[in-house]
């Protein structure tokens, strides 16, 4: 449902407004100004606009945006904040689900601390967008790993030719250089339908969307 919608359909009037104006009043508190609803109706409202119930450890922090004076009101451009930003929430945890589903698919665990080869991510994703783009992918990886070394070698650090074979090695990924790879996928899929030449159209998913295909 409209968030704009939902906020009306809650917005304090009539008697009721009276009765959160005389209690301000009474506290020596300024009356609201501009439409507002009741800050403890927030949760309700939220899955009404969303059409999902928020985990009870993620209203609190947006309880402290809508509200952050704890005044007991929400106005509605806060409630459309945080509207937005839990819509941003839930569509992270929903890639990052996917994400671990997907390493998990490679031979990945639940504390994604095992590296996962890539010989088969290459083959599934070439297959379903082409070479190209898994090779930039990958490409992507390798420069992620050389910031890192980079950024030892900038406080004084140092690698051996062993070390340095290592880095541009590839055959294997942790988690983290799966997300790269994803990330690296999605933004090519991204560029080819900005210029027109895309093919196949990549999800926001990207390596996850292909893998569980």
């Amino acid at each position: 449902m409209d968030p704009a919608a939902v906020f009306g359909s809650r917005r304090l009037k009539g008697k009721m407004l009276a009765v959160l104006q005389a209690a301000r009043s009474e506290h020596g508190e300024g009356e609201v100004s501009g439409p507002v609803m009741k800050a403890s109706e927030l949760r309700t409202a939220l899955a009404e606009s969303l059409g999902e119930e928020v985990p009870s450890k993620e209203l609190f922090p947006l309880m402290q945006i809508a509200d952050p004076d704890s005044e007991g009101v929400i106005t509605l451009p806060r409630f459309l904040e945080v509207v937005k930003m839990r819509r941003i929430q839930a569509e992270t945890e929903r890639r990052q689900r996917q994400l671990l589903a997907a390493y998990m698919a490679l031979g990945g665990n639940t504390d994604k601390d095992a590296s996962v080869k890539s010989d088969t991510l290459m083959q599934i994703v070439s297959d379903f967008v082409g070479a190209g783009a898994s090779k930039e992918a990958m490409q992507a990886v390798v420069k992620h790993k050389m910031k890192s070394v980079q950024e030892i070698i900038a406080m004084g650090g140092a690698l051996d030719s062993d070390e340095e074979e290592e880095i541009r090695d590839t055959s294997k990924l942790e988690f983290e250089q799966l997300e790269v790879f994803g990330r690296a996928l999605k933004e090519w899929g991204s560029s080819r339908r900005e210029t027109g030449t895309a093919e196949d159209d990549i999800d926001e998913d990207g390596v996850s969307a292909a893998i569980l295909r």
